[in-house]
């Protein structure tokens, strides 16, 4: 059995749409969240300004609107980027994970297939799980040894 770099990034595809999906999910439930205080907020100081009647208040409404206009402005642009970054880094990460996996169930496969094998399991180094593939190692070191 060949180490190889893996180049299919959904390995996993079920287990690595599930863990972008949970994580787009929180984030919009807090950008929803913040979105809601935030106009709870301008619609405070809207009341607070028509309650006092400040002078300039045509002047101050208009500059607290265009205020709330650039928020939601750079609020949704922000957003965008948001999911964006972590639809990205969900794979990244799932795929650090989905793929050790996959890659011990191959080796456990082709080692049951072949008692005889003698290449040991190897993962990418910045994968997920290397205490288990060491442990497979160890395991099959002992049962070397014992033949």
């Amino acid at each position: 059995m060949q180490q190889s770099r893996r180049k299919t990034i959904l390995v996993n595809p079920r287990f690595q749409i599930r863990v972008v999906f949970y994580s787009l999910v929180v984030t919009g439930v807090v950008s929803i969240v913040v979105y809601w205080g935030s106009n709870l907020f301008f619609d405070k100081v809207y009341s607070m300004l028509s309650f006092h009647m400040f002078e300039s208040s045509e002047k101050t409404i208009a500059l607290l609107q265009e205020q709330r206009d650039l928020f939601e402005k750079y609020f949704l642009i922000f957003n965008c980027f948001l999911f964006s970054f972590l639809v990205l880094t969900g794979l990244f990460i799932s795929h650090r994970i989905a793929g050790p996996v996959y890659r011990v169930l191959q080796y456990a496969k082709e080692r049951m297939r072949n008692p005889q094998m003698t290449q040991e399991l190897n993962l990418r180094k910045w994968d997920m799980f290397q205490e288990v593939v060491e442990e497979f190692n160890s395991i099959d070191k002992n049962n070397k040894n014992k033949s």
